[in-house]
């Protein structure tokens, strides 16, 4: 492996400040001072949720805005004050997101020198058209702008500023809207015609943190423009924003050699007297309460992990240590009485052709079982990770390379052109609107330097497709490091397929070793192969 990169190459983000191989298989708030306000978030809740929210940070916040008016002595004009490990419990629901500023410093940690395609980097601030004392005083907020720098492609030092109204004066629209529809035009955001409108995969906004900012609201709701006024206020307490075009977050690389230190959970439980709220939560509002520093929602252990960018053309990250020795042994043992053959999933052009034309492996599908608290946890670690939930998750494929087994390069997504035959495939991508977008590789032993069974990437750099897809002489390679992790991801930031994601299995040379590995597939779009 390559040295650490410096110091100055690393973006800390914990509690405290915000900072195949493929088989083809498918494997309370604290009580308000007036009564009408609490009825009033209430029945706003309960309807967003019959609307169908999947996360109900914008409700918490909403809740927020409400007591804010209710009662002058709370604050939430520092949001990272209210992020420290001292935070009361009550508050959890009410805070903001964790505050980006945008100075250099937190710039270089997303900005890019060449663009990427489907990522974007925001600067929310307040300005105002009068500096009186009385408007400020009365909190004039008709007078009162959204200044927006917009980063396009998150390219270095490329940028436009442009303000739009801060409060919802309009008639037909709200202040929220009015920003969507400006950032839409400016960036031509047009849904891809494979999307459908509410698919989760059309742009969505995310904080530097992962936190999904959704504000989504039933249609009628009588205080639909209070709470998308709301939504403007956590765009600003957030500081910084990426707009993700396909709709889901990736860890952007940055530069080669980068490294971004994240907070992981690994164990997230609900308790008993949330049961009757539990559909609330998300494994996605339920993972940041952790990465915040708070468990009285999330139990479990927190520790802090480094992405470290092994290349951008694929983007591939890895993580050492991300596995303890016991869980790596545990999954080994876990795996081996199931462990057959490894099969591959036909497309159009192959059908009847034996899998070990291209794969030599052997393999199985680890099915949970309720009470398995290692594997569980281990899911919740990914999706914790990768920030995204683990209903998009597959159940993780266990694989064994022996002596001279390999896998020839290949994709994980699944190419709709390719698979138009296929009834089973085609429902499944429903046309090519959901994808895997991201692999998990786990490292389950070591394999010596000079022993093969590298993980490669033959197309890095934008390199051409290889002649032979079992030549493993050209390109990336991975060696297998027991507890260590690679991210790969198989769409791009847009949401269209990354044909420089080929990748395969080197043979292994070293006649005594044994390859073990796992992967866990991550979709763009829930489908709760693995529930919660």
């Amino acid at each position: 492996m390559a040295a650490k990169s410096k110091k100055k190459n690393r973006a800390v983000y914990s509690n405290k400040a915000t900072k195949q191989e493929n088989g083809k298989g498918i494997g309370e708030a604290a009580a308000s001072s007036s009564s009408n306000a609490n009825t009033i978030s209430l029945i706003v809740a309960v309807l967003a949720l019959l609307a169908g929210l999947r996360t109900p940070y914008i409700m918490n916040m909403y809740t927020n805005n409400k007591n804010n008016h209710d009662n002058p002595s709370s604050s939430s004009s520092s949001s990272s004050s209210s992020l420290t490990d001292d935070s009361p419990v009550e508050q959890v629901e009410q805070i903001y997101p964790a505050y980006t500023p945008c100075n250099s410093e937190n710039l270089a940690n997303w900005l890019h020198e060449q663009p990427v395609i489907g990522l974007h980097v925001l600067c929310f601030a307040y300005e105002t058209t009068t500096t009186t004392t009385e408007a400020a005083h009365n909190h004039d907020d008709h007078n009162k702008l959204l200044h927006v720098k917009l980063y396009p492609n998150a390219v270095k030092q490329k940028y436009e500023e442009f303000t739009v109204p801060a409060a919802a004066r309009m008639t037909t629209s709200t202040s929220y809207e009015a920003l969507r529809e400006s950032l839409s035009s400016r960036l031509n955001l047009n849904q891809k015609q494979h999307f459908r409108a509410g698919d989760e995969m059309n742009w969505q906004m995310y904080t530097t943190s992962g936190e999904w900012l959704n504000c989504n609201v039933a249609a009628g709701v009588e205080n639909e423009k209070e709470l998308q006024s709301v939504c403007v206020e956590a765009l600003v307490k957030a500081g910084m924003v990426l707009i993700f075009e396909g709709g889901v977050f990736l860890w952007p690389g940055v530069r080669v050699g980068f490294e971004r230190v994240v907070n992981v959970t690994s164990r997230i439980d609900v308790p008993a007297s949330d049961l009757d709220r539990q559909n609330l939560f998300s494994d996605r509002d339920l993972m940041f309460l952790q990465h915040r520093g708070d468990d009285s929602k999330a139990k479990g252990s927190t520790r802090a992990v480094t992405l470290k960018t092994l290349s951008l053309v694929p983007l591939v990250l890895s993580v050492e240590h991300f596995l303890g020795n016991d869980e790596c042994d545990h999954i080994q043992k876990r795996a081996l009485p199931s462990m057959r053959n490894s099969g591959v999933s036909h497309n159009d052009q192959d059908k009847g052709s034996p899998a070990s034309k291209w794969r030599t492996s052997s393999s199985t599908f680890l099915q949970l079982r309720p009470n398995e608290q290692i594997l569980h946890e281990i899911d919740r670690r990914v999706a914790s990770l990768t920030r995204v939930p683990r209903d998009h998750q597959e159940q993780a494929q266990v694989l064994r390379y022996t002596h001279l087994q390999k896998y020839n390069s290949h994709h994980d997504y699944f190419d709709n052109n390719l698979y138009r035959t296929s009834d089973t495939t085609q429902r499944l991508i429903q046309g090519g609107r959901r994808n895997r977008l991201a692999t998990v590789f786990w490292y389950l032993s070591d394999i010596k330097e000079g022993g093969g069974g590298e993980t490669i990437f033959p197309r890095v750099n934008y390199g051409p497709s290889p002649v032979d897809m079992a030549d493993c002489s050209v390109g990336l390679k991975v060696r297998p490091e027991k507890g260590k992790v690679i991210i790969f991801y198989s769409l791009l930031m847009n949401g269209d397929l990354n044909p420089y994601s080929l990748h395969g299995a080197c043979p292994v040379l070293d006649e005594q070793a044994t390859k073990w590995a796992a992967n866990k597939w991550i979709w763009n779009s829930p489908m709760h192969f693995v529930e919660k």
